[in-house]
């Protein structure tokens, strides 16, 4: 899927960098409720218009089979609040976790019901109906997945509340599971395991993002969009998608030489990511679907339990890694982006020398790690 509606704007002085500007038709605009999007850098303008692109093309499709909402049910509610300040306010990857729940709710059928969750009227929706909700997802998926759900639902009410759509918020003051803090860590052995696997069965590509996400510190969507450009000698200076912080990780010798090895007559403008499946990167729902599932492959042809094992967990394991290694706070938020709640995030700046400080102090860490590891497994 190509990257379509983007328009540079550019910027006078001091600015450093141009800003790019993602513009759909206006019957675009219309039928999805949404306008044009300014971004600070190219990879995020280029993901808004893929999702952009995949909502319009599903659009299409409802269209074509003639499906109608009514405006009195919760579907209709949901389109209603996709054309309020609310929802264009959200940054592209809050707007894809929301239509993730949306679309969710939208098809579930509730227990004792013969008709999906859409099709309710929304005014008849109770304080019953949102714990029926919530206790239905929590043992078909996860409380993780109810909470969640229940959130996106509990600011959808509230925007059709503000809008006379509805005449209260089933979904405020509900007393659900507080989640536990995830705090999974992939071990060296499960890291390198999963690496050798992916090389020797043709996903080299997924051998790099977890070596990426690893040694960088980053979540794997700011990774899937990284091009062979943003390679600064040895550092990969972006602005995370998420949060819009800058950052300026340092890359591990390790990382660089993979992906020195991995290049190849790639120009500058090529994504480092592409699957080798469809010779293209992964990006948009299809892009984060098929990696999902080739990590998935990987981690059964590796013996690796991938229900556990995340990619985005690598960040944390890298993270985690840098502070055993000695890493102060303020090299720390050199790699990650994070801004520390103590003192020290008022006096300390992120540095590019604190990163590189920190890797080197890494990696001759792991060296040590290994070699002890050797140590005790010979007899």
């Amino acid at each position: 899927m190509s990257e379509k509606y983007i328009q540079t704007v550019k910027r006078k002085k001091p600015y450093p960098h141009n800003m790019f500007k993602v513009n759909p038709p206006e019957d675009i605009k219309a039928v999805l409720g949404v306008g044009y999007e300014q971004f600070d850098t190219l990879p995020e303008a280029e993901q808004y218009s893929i999702e952009i692109q995949e909502r319009y093309e599903s659009y299409v499709r409802r269209a074509h089979n003639k499906i109608k909402i009514d405006r009195h049910t919760v579907a209709g509610l949901f389109a209603s609040f996709k054309k309020t300040t609310i929802w264009n306010d959200l940054k592209p990857n809050s707007k894809k976790s929301y239509q993730d729940q949306l679309d969710f709710a939208l098809s579930l059928r509730l227990a004792g019901s013969n008709k999906s969750f859409g099709q309710f009227l929304a005014k008849n929706v109770s304080a019953d109906h949102a714990d029926t909700l919530y206790q239905q997802i929590q043992v078909e998926k996860s409380s993780h997945k109810a909470v969640t759900v229940c959130k996106v639902m509990r600011v959808v009410w509230n925007s059709g509340l503000r809008a006379s759509k509805v005449r209260g918020n089933p979904f405020s003051n509900m007393r659900m599971k507080a989640l536990p803090s995830r705090s999974v860590v992939w071990t060296d052995a499960q890291i390198q395991t999963f690496v050798a696997t992916a090389d020797k069965h043709g996903m080299q590509s997924m051998g790099t993002l977890l070596m990426m996400c690893y040694y960088l510190c980053q979540r794997p969507g700011d990774m899937l969009v990284r091009r062979w450009r943003d390679i600064k000698g040895n550092k990969m200076p972006l602005t995370q998608i998420k949060t819009g912080a800058d950052v300026i990780p340092a890359i591990d010798p390790e990382l660089l030489e993979r992906l020195t090895r991995c290049r190849g007559d790639a120009g500058d403008d090529d994504y480092i990511l592409i699957c080798e499946g469809t010779k293209r990167p992964y990006l948009g729902r299809n892009g984060q679907r098929l990696y999902n599932k080739y990590k998935a492959k990987i981690c059964r042809l590796a013996g690796l339990p991938s229900t556990n094992l995340n990619i985005a967990d690598l960040r944390r394991t890298g993270a985690t890694e840098l502070a055993d290694s000695g890493a102060s706070n303020a090299e720390l938020r050199s790699m990650t982006g994070h801004k520390a709640l103590d003192v020290l995030s008022i006096y300390v700046n992120r540095t590019e020398v604190q990163a590189e400080t920190a890797v080197s102090r890494r990696a001759a860490y792991r060296q040590k790690k290994r070699d002890m590891d050797h140590m005790d497994s010979m007899p």
